[in-house]
């Protein structure tokens, strides 16, 4: 079984929709000038799984900050003309955890902290209050508006506000009614970011949010 997942995933990574996704990366990376350490971190965040493009072609630590790389990636999106690309590649960055645009919200693990009270022996979830395909929707807006200063603050927002630590009966109950949105009318600037835990009938002390 292990061996026809293995080969299964090979053959997506080698398909030529996403060869072809990788040549235009290539490209947009060529026509943007981007720097070299943005690149490589880029490329790391679209090697993340073993049917992405740059699978085990990227090697060394990171040394940028995921804010820094998400930043990074909008400066040059901005500047590159086929914004119908920049979508698709949104989405790509945007597919595992361990990539920028979901690392840039910090999980919380340290002594005290829900996870540790919770972990042990039970499914747990690592939810970001805001979902990332609501992010990736509003970041995408910023792009094809050249708008770098409302993403940037978007983004420095987001670097502040940590994943929640969720019992798989609690993430069940948010996916009900807010799975890849925030409720009508949210302002990140004005309204709570954990309004959907709130609206889903949760309580944001038990969450350790407050």
């Amino acid at each position: 079984m292990a061996t026809q997942i293995t080969e299964r995933l090979n053959r997506k990574r080698m398909s030529d929709s996403v060869q072809q996704f990788k040549t235009s990366f290539e490209m947009f990376l060529t026509e943007t000038g981007a720097d070299a350490e943005l690149i490589r971190h880029l490329k790391k965040d679209l090697s993340a799984k073993m049917d992405m493009p740059y699978y085990k072609e990227v090697k060394g630590r990171r040394n940028l900050s995921p804010r820094e790389v998400c930043i990074g990636f909008c400066e040059l999106a901005i500047s590159y003309e086929d914004k119908d690309f920049i979508k698709t590649a949104l989405a790509w960055l945007c597919k595992q955890q361990g990539q920028s645009f979901r690392k840039i919200s910090p999980q919380d693990k340290k002594k005290g902290s829900r996870y540790q009270s919770i972990a042990r022996g039970k499914k747990i979830i690592w939810e970001h209050p805001i979902p990332v395909n609501y992010s990736k929707n509003y970041l995408y807006d910023c792009i094809c508006k050249n708008d770098l200063k409302k993403a940037t603050d978007y983004l420095s927002f987001l670097s502040r506000v940590h994943q929640v630590c969720l019992l798989k009966e609690e993430n069940d109950l948010i996916l009900k009614q807010y799975k890849d949105t925030m409720p009508n009318g949210w302002d990140y600037q004005n309204d709570s970011p954990y309004i959907r835990y709130t609206l889903s009938g949760m309580d944001l002390k038990t969450l350790g949010l407050i």
